[in-house]
């Protein structure tokens, strides 16, 4: 979400419609691990990310991460008419 800092529109966010990762190698406890992402594809309104995660020793995850250009209002909204009812007050 970072790298895409100052290229949305405003009230555009990104939302993760998928993420297809895997699990190499074990980081022992307290090691440092670096993360690296790319932009990779941008089809329409989708983003496609490589995702890369290194200790010292190995590469310890690798894959993709996909997320989705969204106007803010109206995914709020949609949630709003998916909220249940507020149950009434009996008093």
């Amino acid at each position: 979400m970072r790298a895409l800092s100052g290229h949305l529109d405003e009230g555009e966010r990104t939302v993760g419609v998928h993420v297809d990762l895997s699990h190499e190698a074990a980081t022992p406890p307290g090691c440092a691990v670096a993360i690296t992402v790319e932009l990779a594809e941008v089809d329409g309104r989708r983003l496609g990310f490589t995702v890369e995660t290194k200790d010292d020793a190995a590469i310890v995850c690798r894959g993709t991460h996909r997320r989705a250009v969204i106007d803010l209002r109206r995914f709020e909204e949609r949630l709003a008419d998916r909220l249940p009812e507020p149950a009434e007050d009996p008093a």
